[in-house]
């Protein structure tokens, strides 16, 4: 379940597992606003969506600033929300996922960074670049 705090930020409520939704996109060109270069607030990370296909498949790379392998990457948009989940599989980045929320009235996608090597779930944003 996610909530949008009284500061605007969108935030997991309670650890979701770490599995790409199912869904199939019902509004396939929604979810053409994920395309484009985003850029994490906190540090240099960098997601870049080149696509997303009807059935929800994103074609994403990510860098750090070296480019990290994407595993996989999904977009659904069940309940109205557009969702983005990407999961990492390369050194020191062994099955890390981000399981993020586009926010329209910022333009942003925030949620929760999870990396599995150190047990921890990160909240944060990425901003359009």
């Amino acid at each position: 379940m996610w909530w949008i705090d009284g500061r605007g930020s969108t935030r997991a409520a309670g650890r979701q597992g770490d599995q790409p939704p199912t869904t199939v996109l019902a509004s396939p060109e929604n979810a053409q606003r994920l395309i484009g270069r985003w850029q994490r607030t906190d540090a240099g990370y960098v997601i870049e969506i080149r696509s997303v296909d009807r059935s929800g498949e994103v074609d994403a790379a990510y860098s750090n600033p070296d480019p990290i392998h994407v595993s996989q990457a999904v977009a659904s948009d069940a309940g109205g929300a557009l969702d983005l989940f990407i999961e990492l599989m390369d050194i020191g980045y062994p099955g890390a996922t981000y399981k993020l929320r586009y926010i329209p009235e910022y333009d942003a996608l925030a949620g929760v960074y999870h990396q599995p090597t150190a047990g921890q779930d990160f909240e944060i944003t990425f901003q359009r670049m």
